[in-house]
């Protein structure tokens, strides 16, 4: 009888130590650190949200801005279980939230997101980072977007400024900034800086073959209703055709 519960004792205790071995020394998976009871951080919750991050930036630059959305929510929600909650990961984080849902057209909701990415970006990385000029450009098209030119020119300017700084004249990041400063100035009707914009990044786009010609032909689309406003119909007609080639010859 004696043998028989010290067996079972044995037993038990062997399994518990199983259950906590496979428990807390596995690889964590995202879906173990997202749905946990509780809010203490665990080891392993920092790599997670930087991999859900990362997978969420990525979805974004291939347009699944759902999709993004969804893994760059979970990532936030994990960095609020740890001491990185108020850090340039969770700027970077909110930057790429903030762009999924302003791409997905919901404005009001991605402003203030811009704005906290901001706040924390100048907070720990400085005024004169990447990322921080990544934010910028962002939250100068959200402002244009919503017909807000002067902010848009505004962050736009500060944008370039930073690129400058870090010597990014041939960076798509660049090419972007100055896209959409040229975009504003379109609507401002401040048609030939615009087009001097527009013309200095053609050459970056050119070489820039990340998204397979669709930075490049929407230059080109820009270039065509700056024409036309201006009433230069052949020129605008000429570039539209460029754009189609290129738009034609991406989908096979």
């Amino acid at each position: 009888m004696f043998l028989s519960k010290f067996i079972y004792k044995l037993f038990t205790t062997f399994l518990q130590v199983t259950i906590y071995l496979c428990v807390f020394l596995m690889p964590m998976r995202a879906s173990d650190v997202i749905y946990a009871s509780g809010s203490v951080a665990k080891p392993g919750d920092l790599e997670t949200a930087i991999a859900l991050n990362n997978m969420g930036a990525l979805l974004v630059r291939q347009g699944q801005y759902a999709s993004a959305e969804g893994s760059l929510r979970k990532a936030y929600a994990v960095l609020e279980k740890t001491d990185a909650a108020n850090s340039v990961n969770a700027a970077s984080v909110l930057s790429n939230l903030a762009l999924s849902i302003h791409k997905q057209g919901c404005y009001k909701e991605a402003e203030p997101l811009y704005e906290l990415a901001e706040t924390l970006v100048k907070r720990w990385d400085g005024e004169s980072s990447i990322e921080y000029a990544k934010v910028l450009t962002n939250s100068a098209l959200l402002a244009y977007e919503m017909g807000n030119y002067a902010s848009a020119v505004k962050q736009s300017q500060q944008a370039l400024d930073v690129e400058s700084k870090l010597q990014l004249a041939e960076n798509s990041i660049r090419a972007r900034t100055m896209n959409n400063l040229a975009l504003t100035l379109t609507e401002l009707g401040r048609f030939s800086e615009a087009e001097a914009l527009f013309l200095q990044v053609l050459p970056l786009q050119k070489v820039d073959h990340s998204d397979s010609g669709a930075g490049l032909a929407e230059v080109l689309n820009n270039l065509a209703v700056l024409d036309r406003k201006i009433g230069w119909l052949d020129a605008s007609r000429e570039y539209s055709l460029q754009a189609l080639r290129i738009v034609t010859s991406s989908l096979g």
